[in-house]
């Protein structure tokens, strides 16, 4: 091989083994986060967490997602939970922009970007499956008022965007469904401890309207179990809405003996009913409400834990039952005033102790879902605006908390559309041609000074 030769061949292959790491980073960008999602309240919204991500603890990031993996998202969002390894995003439905999204479709891509480093997007359309379980997607659940079985009423929560239900029953006559079932329900045990013996199969006929769908939060359908025999039941539950995604999911009842007092009340709902979205100092009182599946009793109050960022964690003790004759479920209200050293985000940590009960004696479960409703903030130099609001339509499924931001203090959490930020693979491309163009011209001077080389 002549020497000119040589020299242009080596050159070449400096550009390649330069450029190829580049291009081939881009292609591994998503491929070690794991994704696990989570429905954290009735209205449909979800909790994504990550791991095996590569975050700075000390920066601060903003997450968007899209429905499909070429189209940058609309709006980002601050990310407040997240380690230099793991990220938990919360996709409050309650939001138009997330709704839109998490409505139409069962996979959304997600983009995070890091706002210390200019914008720099360190996560770029990663595909995330958003289906549920058929046991879990739905809250479904049946109440009655004077343990008639002519008078049990099937309830469904809210989805937000969702304006069509139907229901149907489909008889069990499996016995190691039924005896499993039994068995659950004895040792007080959820049924997701069977949820391997249920079907995934999805009726395709004989669905029913589910009557009085309102905005109240729930559907309801009068006397459910009026027309149908003794057994146990899949109770299955569609939703649809208009340019929304079909929803599906069930539960499981037995209309006989065993049916009027076994089902043990849980915990629907953790949220802030008032003040407003907002940043708030010391002295501003805030309302807290624990909702239950149906209404309650008890002697003793369960303690709230709650806690705004790192600060101190606060026990709340003052809960105070409300059973209210407009709404189907009890919940317990719980009220804190801001202290001095309280800084950062409202958060629920735990529930816990009490002798909460439904009217049948079964024994509440506890949970501590992440909060609800208005988000507040904790800053001892905001100017307290929220005394006097009130709930100002905080109740059932709350505000778009990122708009109630503008509205009160000025903090959006959101950066507005404005200059589309550019994703990885775009960034990966102008580095690389940048490289390519720089490399390219290094060549062509050494070619030009070897080229009379024989």
């Amino acid at each position: 091989m002549k020497k000119k030769q040589m020299i242009v061949f080596t050159l070449i292959i400096t550009i390649l083994l330069t450029l190829l790491p580049i291009y081939v980073q881009a292609a591994q960008d998503n491929s070690s986060i794991k994704t696990n999602v989570e429905k954290y309240a009735s209205d449909g919204s979800l909790r994504v967490n990550l791991s095996n991500i590569t975050l700075d603890s000390s920066h601060q990031y903003e997450f968007g997602i899209s429905e499909n993996q070429a189209t940058q998202p609309e709006r980002f969002y601050t990310i407040n939970t997240y380690t230099d390894s793991t990220c938990s995003i919360e996709l409050t439905v309650s939001n138009n922009n997330i709704k839109e999204v998490v409505g139409a479709t069962d996979t959304i891509y997600l983009f995070i970007k890091d706002k210390t480093n200019s914008d720099e997007v360190v996560v770029d359309a990663l595909p995330v499956d958003i289906t549920l379980p058929l046991l879990g997607g739905l809250n479904i659940y049946f109440t009655n008022t004077d343990q008639s079985y002519e008078d049990w009423d099937l309830y469904v929560d809210y989805l937000y965007g969702m304006t069509t239900g139907y229901y149907q029953f489909q008889k069990i006559t499996d016995t190691n469904i039924i005896n499993a079932y039994h068995k659950a329900m004895e040792e007080e045990k959820d049924l997701s401890t069977i949820e391997d013996l249920l079907t995934t199969t999805i009726p395709q006929n004989n669905w029913k309207n589910l009557s009085n769908y309102s905005a109240l939060g729930y559907g309801r359908t009068l006397s459910a179990l009026r027309g149908v025999d003794d057994g146990l039941y899949y109770v299955w539950v569609q939703l649809t809405g208009s340019n929304q995604k079909t929803i599906y999911g069930y539960t499981l009842v037995e209309k006989g003996e065993s049916v009027a007092d076994n089902i043990a009340p849980t915990v629907r709902a953790i949220s802030v009913e008032s003040p407003v979205s907002g940043s708030y100092k010391e002295g501003q009182e805030v309302e807290v409400r624990v909702r239950f599946s149906e209404d309650i009793v008890g002697e003793t109050i369960p303690t709230l834990t709650i806690q705004f960022g790192t600060s101190p964690e606060r026990k709340l003790t003052n809960g105070k039952i409300v059973n209210s004759e407009y709404v189907s479920y009890g919940y317990i209200v719980y009220t804190y005033t801001i202290q001095k050293d309280d800084v950062g985000q409202l958060m629920a940590t735990n529930l816990e102790g009490g002798s909460i009960q439904d009217t049948s004696g079964n024994a509440a479960i506890l949970s501590c879902p992440a909060i609800t409703g208005s988000a507040i903030i904790a800053d001892q130099n905001a100017t307290n605006n929220g005394n006097n609001q009130g709930n100002n339509g905080n109740n059932n499924q709350g505000n778009n908390n990122v708009d109630n931001n503008n509205n009160n203090n000025g903090n959006d959490p959101t950066t507005a559309p404005g200059t589309i930020p550019q994703t990885g693979e775009t960034l990966t491309i102008i580095i690389a041609t940048t490289v390519f163009i720089i490399v390219g011209g290094l060549a062509i001077i050494k070619y030009r000074r070897y080229k009379d080389i024989k």
